[in-house]
């Protein structure tokens, strides 16, 4: 996730991708609301939560490159900080990675 002002949404996004992500490299660009509070409420282990602020919205790209820099898997699911993604999606997904044979572990 690359985030920024995301207060109202963000914990409702985390929450429902946490369950089914190995790892959730979190990104703020300068929020000037509650998300980064908010982020750092959530007690996971999961989470690899970061700060950087960006001049302009060119940098996003910068910032994606970094996050895929700091993966191993075969995949990456890229979440905005306001979408909810519901159970039922989140569990079709993981099942066709799995049918895939896809590696989650890294």
């Amino acid at each position: 996730m690359v985030v920024r002002n995301e207060d109202r949404f963000i914990w409702y996004s985390l929450q429902s991708v946490l369950p089914f992500a190995q790892k959730v490299l979190i990104t703020d660009t300068g929020s000037t609301d509650k998300t980064v509070d908010i982020i750092r409420t959530i007690n996971s282990k999961k989470i690899d939560f970061n700060i950087v602020k960006i001049h302009n919205a060119s940098e996003i790209s910068r910032i994606r490159q970094e996050q895929l820099e700091k993966t191993n898997t075969d995949w990456i699911w890229v979440v905005d900080g306001d979408e909810i993604y519901p159970r039922k999606l989140c569990t079709e997904i993981i099942n066709i990675i799995d049918k895939k044979g896809i590696n989650l572990e890294g």
